[in-house]
């Protein structure tokens, strides 16, 4: 029974995963309304919880000066370009409950590669982990910060450096570009 019950609850995971990818932002809103009311029914604070996803944007172009590589940001999609011409992605982007101005990317797939990013094995790269942390300083002010994709079987990061950093620095500032 109770290997039955695992298998069911491994079986529930998987489909919700497919679902918070497709559909995060109301899969989340859902999530905080029970946990407000469960915060309410056990008499916790609920300032932990932040509901205010529109009122921030992320949402454009971003780009660094004299680099072509690009960052857009549609809705809860973003198009990377990690080196201009050899590896484009497209991430899905969430927000942090715990700083409304921060967001996280994550995986979903390439979408153009070139000689050099189709050497790299795709299929290892998690798309749990996070690849960028986002924090928006103001309006057309953006903190880029790149954390690598992460290799599901080394369990590190193995690409540490993407066209808008360097080996020596992994964040930089990006603009919003009108």
């Amino acid at each position: 029974m109770a290997n039955l019950i695992y298998i069911w609850k491994m079986d529930l995971w998987k489909f919700l995963n497919k679902v918070i990818m497709k559909q995060f932002k109301s899969i989340l809103i859902l999530w905080l309304i029970v946990a407000s009311c469960n915060a309410q029914s056990h008499g916790l604070n609920q300032s932990n919880y932040n509901f205010e996803f529109d009122s921030i944007n992320f949402e454009g172009d971003w780009v660094m000066n004299e680099t072509p590589e690009t960052l857009y940001i549609e809705q809860d999609t973003a198009y990377l370009s990690v080196i201009d011409g050899q590896i484009h992605i497209k991430a899905l982007i969430y927000y942090s409950l715990k700083s409304k101005n921060k967001a996280f990317l994550k995986l979903i797939e390439p979408t153009l590669l070139g000689l050099g990013g189709a050497r790299l094995k795709w299929e290892n790269f998690s798309l749990e982990k996070n690849l960028v942390e986002l924090t928006l300083l103001s309006n057309d002010s953006l903190r880029f910060e790149w954390l690598g994709f992460c290799d599901k079987e080394l369990k590190q990061s193995v690409f540490p450096v993407c066209g808008f950093t360097s080996d020596k620095q992994n964040w930089c500032y990006l603009t919003r570009d009108n």
